[in-house]
């Protein structure tokens, strides 16, 4: 370290309530290559005119400024912490989550700063007990290195810690939702993939109520019905929600976007979505209409990208205006700018390698929720992690997609095992009846019931 002595960093980290033992408990920090995220409590110390932070590997993906004083520039980046316009000195402490799924061994923590002055800087871990990751100064006035480059390199069980980050949560219920399609009143179609056991009607009472009392004995709360408006799927909703309400279950919609606005003019689809939206929830007076915690009607929605971001901010608005309706979307977007209008994140399909699906749960869920990590005054995104058997839609399409082979119920397994790695609020298996893709965990004449003998034991295990 060069510079000063450490009576600066002990009097910044005591300020804070860390020490400055080598790990949590006083020791060495345990390799931490499990975890993958950690919460860095940082503060950076300068009197040069600009001074920049960088931590790699890894990505900042979630940083709020706990406090500051100076009128420099500050800005949070991709990999650390950037001061410029500097005047006599600033001084800022931020809290960021770091996220790195590489299990690289270690990291380099580096200043680089302009030509005069002194930056400090110090790094604790706080995903548990607060304890010091690394504090170093970079005092060099070098006119033989124009950046003034100082590096450290920390190990990562020092920088990641043992204890993995807890993550907040939109909804403590741990609901298992299951996609359901209001088509099939026969089954006599070459197309399908597999008939079912008991061909039930979706648009006969008994044989939705059938299905429903079916779902719930294997641990399903409900069903997210495929919606194309009140014309199309009305009848066949009301089926549902009587069957939920006489079973305890809960029910929704599956906003059907791509249907809603193909071929259709920007604002005409707009209004078309906002029209199909408003149909839907006309229902959600009902006791069993599933409802976030806090009492608001939640939707799910397919293809949220069909329709603009800046659209959808018209649309919510618009029914809040002037309609007085809320609602939560649990959308499947992931581009930022539909993140103001996603209360939720999901995803309708899982036919990725198995540790791509893991990988991308891991990462969505920290991005849902990362903010509220290291933010007070955010609110965690709800993250509902996806299941499915398998896929083969053959009959209908032709070999167009790829063929994922339940192989004996070992790929349900891994969807359950890629999701809950995760950790998500919801699970939304991915189908209940999709027949001409042949995802479904109704059980069919060829699939049997395994599927659904799995969802009862997964879900069983995900709540205790």
């Amino acid at each position: 370290m060069n510079g000063r002595p450490l009576r600066w960093l002990t009097a910044t980290l005591m300020a804070v309530g860390l020490g400055t033992a080598g790990g949590a408990s006083g020791d060495d920090t345990p390799p931490g290559a499990a975890v993958d995220a950690a919460r860095l409590h940082v503060t950076v110390s300068t009197t040069s005119n600009w001074t920049q932070l960088t931590i790699s590997p890894g990505e900042v993906v979630a940083s709020h400024l706990v406090n500051r004083t100076g009128d420099g520039r500050y800005r949070a980046s991709g990999d650390g912490v950037v001061l410029n316009g500097v005047h006599r000195q600033e001084t800022v402490t931020v809290d960021l989550v770091l996220a790195d799924p590489t299990a690289a061994p270690s990291f380099s923590v580096s200043l680089t700063k302009g030509f005069l002055g002194v930056t400090e800087v110090t790094v604790a871990n706080t995903n548990g007990p607060g304890y010091q990751v690394t504090a170093f100064a970079d005092a060099r006035h070098d006119t033989g290195d124009l950046n003034q480059d100082e590096a450290v390199s920390v190990d990562r069980g020092q920088m990641m810690g043992m204890v993995p980050l807890a993550l907040p949560k939109a909804d403590s219920r741990r609901l298992v939702l299951a996609a359901y399609y209001p088509w099939y009143r026969t089954y006599t179609s070459p197309q399908l993939a597999d008939d079912p056991t008991q061909p039930r009607s979706v648009w006969d009472p008994a044989g939705v109520l059938s299905m429903t009392q079916q779902a719930k004995a294997a641990g399903i709360n409900g069903f997210v019905v495929s919606w194309h408006g009140e014309s199309a799927d009305g009848p066949a909703m009301d089926l549902v929600q009587q069957a939920a309400e006489a079973t305890g279950q809960d029910f929704t919609a599956y906003l059907e976007v791509p249907s809603a606005t193909r071929g259709r003019s920007s604002d005409s689809a707009a209004f078309r979505v906002r029209q199909w939206l408003l149909q839907a929830l006309a229902r959600r007076n009902s006791p069993s209409f599933l409802k976030a915690e806090d009492g608001v009607p939640v939707v799910f929605v397919y293809g949220m990208d069909a329709l603009p971001a800046a659209q959808w901010r018209d649309v919510l608005v618009d029914l809040a205006a002037r309609e007085a309706v809320r609602v939560h979307l649990v959308g499947d977007a992931l581009d930022s700018t539909y993140r103001p209008y996603e209360w939720g994140l999901h995803r309708y399909a899982v036919l990725d390698p198995v540790d791509e699906l893991t990988a991308w749960s891991r990462s969505t869920s920290l991005s849902a929720r990362a903010p509220a990590a290291v933010d007070p005054a955010a609110a965690p995104a709800l993250y509902a992690g996806t299941v499915s058997p398998g896929f083969d839609d053959q009959r209908l399409r032709g070999p167009r997609d790829a063929v994922i082979p339940r192989d004996d119920g070992s790929r349900y397994d891994d969807t359950w095992a890629a999701a809950l790695a995760g950790d998500p609020d919801w699970v939304f298996v991915s189908t209940w009846n999709e027949w001409y893709e042949d995802t479904q965990v109704e059980p069919g004449e060829a699939t049997g019931g395994l599927a659904l003998t799995q969802t009862a034991a997964h879900v069983a295990d995900w709540r205790r």
